[in-house]
């Protein structure tokens, strides 16, 4: 088992976590960081309008990607999506990324083999994580799951800054997370392989380091 060094696990794991079932833990029932929440407010406003709006699964993650970045101005905002065994680079906005994450190493794998949510106040004391960015210093990264309870992939984030994201993130992430999992309706997306209990079955895994 890899150590995750610093990463701080939320939410509940395995199968189809409580977060992502209970709709009344949303983002606007948290209680501190009202500058931040009102972000996060506005921004899962714009996200439900353009996924009503939306039909494309690239176009739906991507844009939900640049409103967050747009929202939140947090450095890098991302999907990793589970492809045979892998973690491939998804739609994103930020600078350019790894394309592959190597199985088992950083915090986007961390988070799939948990079925969590991790934040890492501080990604140089996260055993196994490589920086694509070496401005990078704190990070947040939330599983997504579809509408049958399979798991797809994970919204990544990172700042510049040092312990940047907090349970206001976390709980505000997860409720973009639980919209999203209607791009992977009628199969819209290729399914993942065995992804359902965190896609640890399979050999050959990408180069990567998130």
């Amino acid at each position: 088992m890899e150590n995750t060094g610093t990463a701080i696990p939320c939410g509940v794991s395995r199968k189809i976590p409580t977060w992502w079932v209970t709709s009344s833990r949303i983002c606007s029932s948290v209680g501190d960081g009202l500058d931040k929440k009102s972000k996060y407010i506005a921004a899962l406003r714009e996200i439900d309008v353009r996924l009503q709006k939306g039909g494309d699964p690239v176009a739906d993650l991507g844009n939900a990607a640049a409103v967050l970045k747009k929202r939140l101005g947090y450095s890098w905002v991302g999907f990793y999506l589970l492809r045979d065994d892998r973690l491939v680079l998804g739609p994103f906005q930020g600078n350019p990324a790894c394309v592959f994450l190597e199985k088992g190493k950083g915090v986007c794998w961390a988070s799939v083999r948990k079925g969590q949510s991790l934040i890492v106040p501080d990604v140089r004391d996260f055993e196994g994580h490589i920086a694509c960015d070496p401005k990078s210093r704190s990070e947040i990264v939330v599983p997504l799951y579809d509408t049958r309870g399979v798991l797809r992939g994970v919204l990544d984030m990172d700042h510049d800054a040092e312990d940047a994201f907090d349970e206001t993130d976390r709980i505000c992430l997860e409720s973009v997370s639980e919209r999203l999992r209607t791009v992977w309706r009628e199969n819209r997306l290729q399914p993942a392989a065995d992804s359902r209990q965190g896609a640890d079955t399979g050999s050959e895994a990408g180069k990567g380091h998130r």
